[in-house]
Protein backbone atom coordinates (compact mmCIF):
# COMPACT_ATOMS: atom_id res chain seq x y z
CA UNK A 1 0.00 0.00 0.00
CA UNK A 2 1.51 3.55 -0.66
CA UNK A 3 -1.28 5.77 -0.67
CA UNK A 4 -4.49 5.75 1.72
CA UNK A 5 -7.62 7.58 -0.06
CA UNK A 6 -10.38 9.11 1.59
CA UNK A 7 -13.87 9.81 0.19
CA UNK A 8 -16.74 12.42 1.86
CA UNK A 9 -19.31 14.34 0.84
CA UNK A 10 -18.99 18.35 -0.06
CA UNK A 11 -20.84 19.23 3.44
CA UNK A 12 -18.56 18.13 5.63
CA UNK A 13 -15.97 20.92 6.15
CA UNK A 14 -14.34 19.90 8.96
CA UNK A 15 -13.50 16.55 7.51
CA UNK A 16 -12.04 18.26 4.81
CA UNK A 17 -10.03 20.32 6.77
CA UNK A 18 -8.91 17.53 9.32
CA UNK A 19 -7.77 15.23 6.33
CA UNK A 20 -6.07 18.99 5.12
CA UNK A 21 -4.05 19.10 8.34
CA UNK A 22 -2.87 15.60 7.69
CA UNK A 23 -1.22 15.87 4.93
CA UNK A 24 -3.98 14.90 2.15
CA UNK A 25 -4.55 16.58 -0.86
CA UNK A 26 -7.59 17.07 -3.19
CA UNK A 27 -7.51 14.72 -6.05
CA UNK A 28 -11.07 15.49 -7.31
CA UNK A 29 -14.67 16.23 -6.60
CA UNK A 30 -17.71 13.95 -8.09
CA UNK A 31 -20.03 16.44 -9.00
CA UNK A 32 -23.99 15.67 -7.63
CA UNK A 33 -22.55 11.96 -7.29
CA UNK A 34 -24.11 10.84 -3.71
CA UNK A 35 -26.91 11.60 -2.01
CA UNK A 36 -27.75 12.80 1.77
CA UNK A 37 -30.15 11.71 4.67
CA UNK A 38 -32.57 13.47 3.20
CA UNK A 39 -32.27 12.72 -0.44
CA UNK A 40 -30.17 15.95 -1.38
CA UNK A 41 -27.40 15.69 -4.21
CA UNK A 42 -24.06 16.24 -2.85
CA UNK A 43 -20.86 16.33 -4.52
CA UNK A 44 -18.51 13.88 -2.88
CA UNK A 45 -14.83 15.19 -2.39
CA UNK A 46 -11.57 12.61 -3.06
CA UNK A 47 -8.34 13.14 -1.33
CA UNK A 48 -5.65 11.04 -0.68
CA UNK A 49 -1.84 10.85 1.26
CA UNK A 50 1.28 8.96 0.53
CA UNK A 51 1.33 6.76 3.55
CA UNK A 52 4.57 7.64 4.31
CA UNK A 53 3.82 11.42 4.72
CA UNK A 54 1.07 9.95 7.20
CA UNK A 55 3.84 8.35 8.84
CA UNK A 56 4.82 11.89 10.49
CA UNK A 57 1.39 12.35 11.33
CA UNK A 58 1.15 9.07 13.47
CA UNK A 59 0.71 10.45 16.66
CA UNK A 60 -2.78 12.01 15.52
CA UNK A 61 -3.44 8.87 13.39
CA UNK A 62 -3.04 6.41 16.00
CA UNK A 63 -1.31 3.36 15.90
CA UNK A 64 -3.13 1.47 13.19
CA UNK A 65 -0.13 2.17 10.54
CA UNK A 66 1.54 0.07 12.75
CA UNK A 67 -0.73 -2.72 12.40
CA UNK A 68 -0.61 -3.09 8.75
CA UNK A 69 -4.18 -2.64 7.81
CA UNK A 70 -5.17 -2.16 4.07
CA UNK A 71 -8.47 -0.78 4.98
CA UNK A 72 -10.22 1.43 7.01
CA UNK A 73 -13.81 0.97 7.42
CA UNK A 74 -16.40 3.21 8.19
CA UNK A 75 -15.91 5.46 11.51
CA UNK A 76 -12.35 3.91 12.60
CA UNK A 77 -10.39 7.15 11.58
Amino acid sequence: MEKITTKFMRPQKVLLDIYTNLGFKMEGVLPDYVQDQKGHDQDMVVMAAPLGELRSAHNFIGNWLDDDHSSIGAGEM
